[in-house]
């Protein structure tokens, strides 16, 4: 059987078994694929980003589909990069720890039986969807949800490798130059060596008819609400006021425009979800224009105020809650988390 394997390297005649710091398998192995077309993805530049990061989801029709996560990304992965593609013959195991379609992996070395040079992977890359076996999805084209996912991504990685004291890491150089944004906000963030960072978010309740228009996530991938109601909100942009945050979710969620938000109070949420400590500023809203859309998030839904205790919610929240509907001014609520768990401890003050 027919298999190949991607690199930048020449004048190979046998692969030799290479335990991958960017691999789920623990131990050294061969990479190989049964699909030609995904080995030049693996044809790689550790120059251009130091790590291997092809950024691709594979269809189960054999389809490569590209993910752009930041603009631009495939020309700059692959534009003028020469490499090879070996061709090997042999039986090989697929691999479905590997987390990729298509591989196979041999403990042993692996002997090459020819190789095709490649000019340039970007050309070649174009190529194949020109025959309809490759779908390039700009970063500029995706969804907002993708993209806050990829907010994540680069907030977890920058987490993992301890970005801020390790300048010298490949990521450095590369995240500075191509998620600005995401650089910009994380200036933000109390960062303390040792500590998790503080993450600050809106949330807004909008009122109407004594009800609350709320939101049930239930579509988004490896969501920390998924499963619940909450009200409407995001993350702050770089540069942006709680209130310029706040009324830009609430427009991007369900296609309303919010007029004088109303400060309610202020949430702080330590060890929210995956370690992160949450600050939240707390808004209400009664006048409003624009239709409702479909959420990319969930489905949006006018609830009774005098129900909200019914839905599944966050613990903390039927607390918060409770308290925006009893008290008229500002107050300030802590909530503590524990592994994504309410713990039960909080504490109020009210001004």
């Amino acid at each position: 059987m027919d298999y190949y394997h991607g690199t930048s390297t020449k004048g190979l005649t046998e692969l030799k078994p290479y335990a991958s710091p960017y691999s789920n398998l623990s131990e050294g192995v061969v990479y190989l694929t049964t699909s030609k077309q995904l080995a030049l993805h693996y044809i790689w530049d550790d120059k251009r980003i130091g790590t291997k990061w092809p950024m691709l989801h594979i269809r189960e029709d054999g389809v490569l589909v590209f993910q752009e996560m930041f603009s631009g990304a495939l020309e700059f992965l692959y534009k003028g990069l020469t490499g090879y593609i070996y061709h090997c013959v042999g039986d090989y195991d697929i691999e479905p720890n590997s987390g990729v379609l298509t591989c196979a992996t041999s403990k042993n070395i692996v002997p090459i039986a020819d190789y095709e040079l490649i000019d340039d992977v970007y050309e070649k890359i174009c190529e194949y969807e020109r025959k309809g076996t490759f779908i390039y999805e700009k970063f500029e084209d995706r969804s907002q949800a993708a993209h806050d996912r990829i907010r994540e991504i680069i907030l977890g990685q920058i987490k993992r490798v301890d970005l801020f004291n390790n300048p010298t890491h490949a990521y450095y150089d590369f995240f500075q130059s191509k998620f600005p944004n995401i650089g910009i906000t994380l200036r933000n963030y109390m960062m303390v060596k040792g500590r998790d960072p503080m993450l600050l978010g809106t949330l807004c309740y909008i009122e109407k008819d004594g009800k609350y228009l709320m939101l049930h996530r239930i579509k988004k991938k490896n969501d920390i609400h998924q499963g619940r109601w909450v009200g409407l909100g995001g993350k702050f942009e770089p540069g942006e006021s709680p209130e310029d945050c706040v009324i830009r979710e609430v427009f991007e969620e369900s296609g309303l425009e919010i007029t004088a938000p109303q400060l309610r109070g202020i949430l702080t949420f330590p060890g929210f979800a995956n370690d992160e400590d949450w600050y939240v500023f707390l808004f209400t809203a009664t006048d409003f224009t624009g239709t409702l859309k479909e959420c990319e998030e969930g489905e949006l839904a006018w609830v009774d105020k005098t129900k909200l205790n019914e839905l599944p919610m966050h613990d903390g929240d039927y607390l918060f809650l409770q308290w925006m509907q009893e008290h008229d001014g500002v107050f300030s609520g802590k909530f503590i988390y524990k592994d994504g768990e309410f713990t039960g401890e909080h504490n109020l003050i009210k001004y």
